[in-house]
């Protein structure tokens, strides 16, 4: 991710629509579970997520991220218990967490294997990965090279990924259904348009400031899906793929 696009993600993490609900609904699945879990996030950016957690009691909740930029952003807004250091090579024992936490950026990461070889590593035997990442190919577009990302997935294409590195699928879903079709329309007419007009677009990043009504009313939208998957349903596409693994 280019550094410019990086910053606006972590200065953006506390007020846009997407990340609050992401954040949100990653949330909702530690409610219920052992305050004394050891949970890392591996690409914590600015480290809210982290702060989420502690202040619902997880102590043992620990950020890292590979931008320098990004973890000082967090300690200056005091999350301490947040680092840098590099997805591929972590600095932790073997089986030292509980849980290991990753939204959207195995799809910023080469070599996907060798990330999942060690996160796999460094959870604890029936430890869980939450995983997020960009779903469908088709909804590509200069978000995607902005962000430098290498691909996006589906559930089938995420599940083998997980299995052939140790991992037992044990639920996959999409995220973002409900604003699927619009965001699908959006890309589509941005790839029509630098057909016709024979322009290729600058690469821009989408964490665009919609106002505060507007962003409002998407998270409502989102907030609203999160219910409903953590009540277990799940839905057959949308703009995300979401997966619990088991080591």
């Amino acid at each position: 991710m280019e550094k410019d696009f990086h910053k606006k993600h972590y200065m953006a993490e506390g007020t846009h629509w997407f990340l609050r609900a992401r954040r949100a609904f990653l949330i909702g699945f530690f409610r219920g579970q052992d305050f004394k879990s050891k949970i890392l996030e591996v690409g914590c950016s600015g480290g809210l997520f982290i702060k989420e957690l502690h202040d619902l009691g997880f102590v043992g909740a620990f950020g890292v991220d590979i931008n320098n930029d990004a973890v000082r952003y967090g300690k200056e807004r005091g999350i301490d218990k947040i680092q840098t250091a590099d997805g591929n090579h972590l600095p932790f024992l073997d089986g030292e967490f509980d849980f290991v936490v990753s939204s959207d950026v195995l799809e910023h990461i080469q070599f996907e294997d060798k990330a999942l070889r060690e996160w796999h590593r460094i959870l604890r035997e029936g430890g869980e990965l939450l995983l997020t990442v960009p779903a469908f190919r088709f909804l590509w577009s200069e978000h995607d090279v902005a962000n430098q990302h290498y691909r996006r997935y589906t559930r089938m294409m995420l599940a083998a990924v997980l299995r052939r590195n140790g991992f037992r699928v044990v639920r996959s879903s999409y995220w973002n259904f409900f604003l699927f079709l619009p965001i699908f329309i959006i890309r589509l007419i941005g790839k029509f348009m630098s057909i016709f007009t024979g322009t290729k677009n600058k690469p821009q990043d989408q964490l665009i400031d919609f106002g505060r009504y507007l962003n409002a009313i998407l998270e409502g939208i989102l907030r609203l899906e999160n219910f409903l998957l953590l009540k277990g349903i799940n839905f057959p596409f949308g703009v995300s793929v979401f997966v619990i693994a088991k080591k």
